[in-house]
């Protein structure tokens, strides 16, 4: 039989094993949890080695965090193409939140929205309704990136072939915070 003093060191022992196991695993178990209530899933992710002279067009016109989001949804929308061509049979946009240290990298798929204004603006005419989707909305919860400071790319998929631009801003978490700041 365990005395009485070491049961009561046990107990202390295993309920600090699961307050530290519930601290380590809950982000991401919470993160595919609220992937259910409209968020994007953030992925972390292997540093992609992408073109840095690739020229998109886009625009960023909505990057902001939601105000008393406990669990720090961040929000991101705007339009991104490399060619308005109908050979484009497919085409994804994924924000791309590159860490400073290179090693804790997260990416999250954007839904494509329909955008004919902006495609008026750079089309002459014709028949929009053969081209995909050029703008992009992303709401996802940043509770699962590591602390750290982010850039933020914006990546389009137009047949396979990736292109990217970077948005001009960061994203900076410390200490639970998620603050989005201008590059400067």
């Amino acid at each position: 039989m365990l005395k009485k003093k070491n049961k009561g060191k046990i107990v202390l022992i295993l309920a600090m094993l699961v307050f530290f196991s519930w601290i380590f695993i809950a982000p991401t178990l919470l993160s595919e949890h609220f992937h259910e209530l409209d968020e994007a899933y953030i992925e972390k992710t292997e540093k992609i080695d992408l073109d840095r002279d690739s020229s998109l067009t886009y625009s960023v016109e909505r990057f902001e965090q939601r105000e008393n989001s406990y669990r720090e949804i961040v929000e991101i929308s705007g339009f991104a193409f490399k060619d308005l061509k109908e050979e484009i049979k497919n085409r994804e946009i994924l924000i791309y939140l590159e860490s400073e240290n290179k090693k804790n990298n997260y990416i999250v798929k954007a839904e494509l929205i329909q955008r004919p204004e902006i495609l008026t603006e750079h089309l002459a005419g014709g028949d929009f309704s053969k081209y995909i989707d050029i703008g992009f909305y992303a709401k996802f919860s940043a509770i699962v990136m590591k602390n750290g400071i982010y850039k933020v790319n914006v990546v389009v998929k137009e047949n396979d072939k990736m292109y990217f631009t970077d948005a001009k801003f960061i994203i900076k978490k410390d200490k639970g915070i998620v603050t989005i700041l201008p590059i400067e």
